[in-house]
């Protein structure tokens, strides 16, 4: 076959051009459906025609004002609000975002010169203009504005974090939360009756910026009458711009640096927390042993903020509101038979740490307020501070001055990272007691705590402290008189002191507790010792206990009390929902034993009633008893009643517990 021509083959390369052109050009006519939007127009000829060329695009719509969520990096930035949008780029949405709204969203918008010098309310047209790498992204389906920021363009400001500009002083109310109980008990012979009632109430009035609050406890028994004290009664308000509290009346001092003391003064604090009242500050969880249907009280600095009557067994108490950062719990056991055994529960903190770049700080002035009626109470000023440093340092101390009375404290706080974390101080002080003796002494504490998530422990040494001889608290300086016959607690100062708690959960099996306290003074043989162990367990829904305690005291004529119960619960679904049996036996090594059956369950719709019916017998001749006891928890508050009885003694008990606004 002949070659083709020159002239054959420019006009086959030609053609072939042409092809290749015109196929390129009817695939893109393919993939891009347009709408002639003059089709409209064949019913109503030469009306005018809607601009539809926005929604040809992808994700398209109209200018104007829409309601979106904005999420900043992921994180919600409150509720939904109003933001304009205009056209932007490939007839996509801009939002119209001002200075004002990024500072909000946690922007840095002053280290931006070109921002910084906007007005706050001016709109941005591309944020990316003023803050490199920043976009944002408009979902109209789930009406959802995402926008990007660098990380480095925002505050590090905590998760949850609200302007102070934003906070809400609240609305002018009253309020009242109260605590009501009571018994009435019947006793043959001699004895009669005793009656005994409880009033624990928590008043305030909130009025613009300022809250007033008092919190008072009112008791009556057939041995010392009626009593009302007023623990506590002040003026509060927050100072923003010292993210503190202003205090003026009855209160108390922290308790992180020296022992909490109360006082009727002036008080500027840094604001740690915003919870109810009741769960401010820590609370220690009392545990203990009734020989029998038993009314438990718990003092602190001398004032009764807890009453409550207990069934017999083991009983645990962890609803405490503490008048005070600190000090010890001296909590009372009164038996049915009017008998009384009396324990101390420390009361102590964890180790002292802050945040980096925290500071924790508290300035008092005002009269020294104590529990006790023959009490020295001298004006005093206080001054302490923490601080956060970096690589998990904290340091922190304080003075206190009054004429008769001087100290300092200087302490360091490490995060130990799975190690845990440690705080050491030293705290030394001059005294003078009110007979003319001098004192210097130095006092040395070691605080530590860990929490072994892996394994589900949790290990506290509260508190370790050795003092010399010749140191002093304040509260002991004040408390502690020459002429003084009240006994070894008003007499001498403390030496060493030890607290240990340690829990630990061993799965589906169970969990067992150790708290162990120790406290010895000078010029006192002997010590000050309470220590209670326990296991809880569960098998196929049958729940257990057991648990042992054990007290003694200096020079205590009495041989140390150590007591043991054991508990057992079993369901009864089978025949009466949400209802269980339960036995328990409990002893005493220098006393009796108690066993008892009972029935225990919840009623109602929403389970708002609980009973529970016991019976016991006790041995050395004591005989038998019982009671039977119901705790309503509605809608206004909480309404409890029991009745029990023994050979010799009726008892009726009751209680109130409600909030008013």
């Amino acid at each position: 076959m002949n070659n083709p021509t020159p002239r054959l083959m420019i006009i086959l390369l030609t053609l072939l051009l042409a092809m290749v052109l015109l196929s390129g050009y009817l695939r893109n006519a393919e993939a891009r459906e347009v709408f002639n939007p003059h089709a409209l127009e064949i019913d109503n000829p030469g009306q005018p025609v809607a601009d539809l060329s926005t929604f040809a695009e992808s994700g398209g719509q109209l200018p104007g004002t829409y309601r979106v969520t904005v999420f900043v990096n992921g994180e919600k930035q409150g509720d939904a609000q109003d933001i304009a949008f205009t056209d932007g780029a490939e007839k996509k949405l801009s939002p119209q975002i001002t200075p004002a709204m990024l500072k909000a969203w946690g922007v840095k918008t002053d280290v931006f010169p070109a921002l910084a010098a906007l007005p706050p309310d001016q709109p941005l047209d591309d944020i990316g203009r003023y803050i490199p790498m920043a976009t944002t992204d408009l979902r109209f389906s789930k009406l959802q504005l995402n926008v990007s920021i660098p990380q480095a363009a925002l505050s590090t400001a905590a998760r949850g974090w609200v302007d102070p500009s934003e906070w809400d002083e609240g609305v002018p109310a009253a309020l009242l939360n109260y605590n009501l109980s009571g018994s009435n008990t019947w006793r043959d012979g001699e004895n009669g009756s005793d009656d005994n009632y409880y009033a624990n109430l928590q008043s305030g009035i909130n009025l613009g910026a300022w809250r007033l609050r008092n919190y008072s406890t009112w008791n009556y028994d057939e041995d010392n009458g009626s009593h009302w004290d007023s623990v506590n009664t002040y003026l509060q308000r927050d100072i923003q711009r010292l993210k503190g509290q202003l205090t003026l009346g009855d209160s108390y001092t922290p308790s992180d640096i020296f022992d909490s003391v109360q006082f009727r003064g002036a008080q500027l604090a840094s604001d740690d927390n915003m919870l109810p009242d009741s769960l401010r500050g820590f609370a220690p969880v009392i545990r203990g042993i009734a020989q029998s249907n038993a009314q438990v009280t718990i003092k602190q600095n001398g004032y009764i903020i807890y009453q409550s009557y207990v069934a017999p067994g083991a009983f645990t108490i962890s609803d405490l509101y503490p008048t005070s950062g600190s000090g010890d719990l001296e909590v009372t056991i009164k038996e049915a038979d009017g008998s009384e055994r009396t324990f101390i529960q420390p009361f102590s903190a964890v180790p002292i740490m802050q945040r980096e770049g925290r500071l924790k700080y508290a300035i008092t002035a005002g009269k020294y307020r104590s529990g006790n009626d023959d009490s020295d109470e001298p004006q005093f000023g206080q001054v302490t501070a923490i601080y956060g440093l970096p690589h998990a340092i904290t340091v922190y101390g304080g003075t206190l001055y009054s004429d008769d009375y001087q100290s300092g404290a200087a302490g360091l706080g490490f995060g130990l990272g799975e190690l845990g974390s440690l705080s050491a101080d030293i705290t030394a002080a001059h005294t003078t007691l009110n007979n003319g003796d001098s004192h210097n002494g130095q006092s040395y504490r070691v605080q530590y705590s860990k929490d072994f998530q892996t394994t589900d422990t949790s290990f506290t040494l509260a508190a370790y402290r050795y003092s010399t001889a010749g140191f002093y608290t304040f509260q002991e300086s004040n408390d502690l008189r020459a002429d003084s016959d009240e006994g070894w607690q008003m007499t001498y100062n403390k030496r060493q002191r030890l607290q240990l708690d340690l829990s630990q959960s061993i799965g589906s099996y169970g969990s067992f507790f150790i708290s162990g306290y120790q406290q010895d003074y000078w010029q006192e043989d002997g010590y000050e010792r309470t220590l209670s162990a326990g296991w809880n367990g569960n098998i196929d829904g049958i729940s257990y206990s057991v648990t042992w305690s054990y007290s003694d005291y200096p020079d205590s004529t009495q041989p140390a009390d150590q007591q043991l119960a054991f508990n057992i619960q079993v369901p009864l679904s089978r025949f009466m929902p949400n209802a269980w049996a339960s036995y328990s036996v409990n002893t005493a090594k220098h006393g009796d034993t108690r066993q008892q059956v009972g029935l225990n369950g919840t009623t109602l719709a929403d389970n708002n009633l609980s009973y529970s019916l016991q019976q016991s017998y006790t041995n050395h001749g004591v005989g038998g008893s019982g009671n039977i006891n119901a705790d309503y928890k509605g809608g206004q508050g909480e309404i409890t009643g029991g009745y029990n009885y023994d050979d010799d003694t009726q008892q009726v008990n009751y209680g109130d517990r409600k909030s008013v606004v």
